[in-house]
């Protein structure tokens, strides 16, 4: 079976951007997934274990974020099935 990479993109306020990519984070990924981002986004940091180094960001400074691709299960406020139509720079 392969294993699954994810990628996490985080926009930040000042506009610059960082890429990351990680593995499952257990058996059950896409339950233990869509639960662990919910508890970073109710946190006032995110915490990333880069090996070498832990980065820990502050919410305040995030823009957005994107997960590549979406975990099967969702955090509970997550509304499904949307489709961008247009967007703008």
């Amino acid at each position: 079976m392969t294993e699954i990479q994810r990628t996490l993109t985080i926009h930040y306020t000042n506009g610059s951007k960082q890429i990351f990519s990680f593995p499952p984070q257990s058996k059950d990924d896409t339950s233990s997934l869509a639960s662990k981002f919910q508890r970073m986004l109710d946190s006032n940091y995110m915490s990333l274990n880069l090996g070498d180094r832990l980065l820990i960001v502050a919410q305040a400074n995030i823009q957005s974020i994107e997960i590549s691709p979406p975990p099967e299960k969702m955090p509970p406020l997550v509304l499904n099935g949307v489709k961008l139509i247009a967007e703008s720079k």
